[in-house]
């Protein structure tokens, strides 16, 4: 994958031909952040690392095993992710990704912490409340900022402050 970012991981362009997938350009992608202020604190203002973080998507899952390579060139940062092979993931001890509750427990877990998918919308179950993304689906957001609408405001299109 390659992404075009600023300094504070907001992707510009992303682009994948395979895992890892491009995430959407709205999600801040820390890891590139914290790949981008190595490079610029080298001469060649370049910088390559692993668990940094990983690539993050907006279902609130997290590919962790992945290599960052990046440049830092006129105030943008050109960014290579390539995932781990297999072989190198089992040795590092990285688990292929991490999953934010999303039915709102805040509970982060591994698919091993799993207690299996779910029979709808086939997302790993959260181990803590076995909540799943069925959750996420039945919840509203501002069709201008994209933030959670309050309860009071369903079957609304705005927030309060995008109206």
């Amino acid at each position: 994958m390659v992404m075009l970012t600023d300094f504070a991981g907001r992707p510009w362009f992303t682009e994948s031909n395979g895992e890892p997938y491009a995430p959407s350009r709205e999600i801040r992608q820390p890891a590139i952040e914290k790949a981008a202020l190595r490079a610029a604190e080298t001469a060649t203002e370049t910088f390559s690392g692993v668990g940094l973080g990983g690539v993050q998507y907006k279902s609130g899952k997290v590919l962790s095993d992945v290599r960052i390579d990046v440049a830092v060139r006129g105030g943008l940062v050109f960014a290579v992710v390539t995932a781990l092979p297999r072989d190198v993931r089992v040795e590092a001890g990285i688990s292929e990704w991490h999953v934010e509750c999303l039915a709102g427990c805040g509970c982060t877990f591994t698919q091993e912490e799993s207690p299996g998918q779910c029979d709808v919308c086939r997302e790993p179950k959260c181990p803590s409340c076995r909540g799943c993304e069925c959750a996420l689906n039945q919840q509203e957001f501002c069709s201008k900022c994209f933030m959670l609408l309050p309860k009071a405001r369903k079957g609304q299109a705005f927030c309060e402050i995008c109206e």
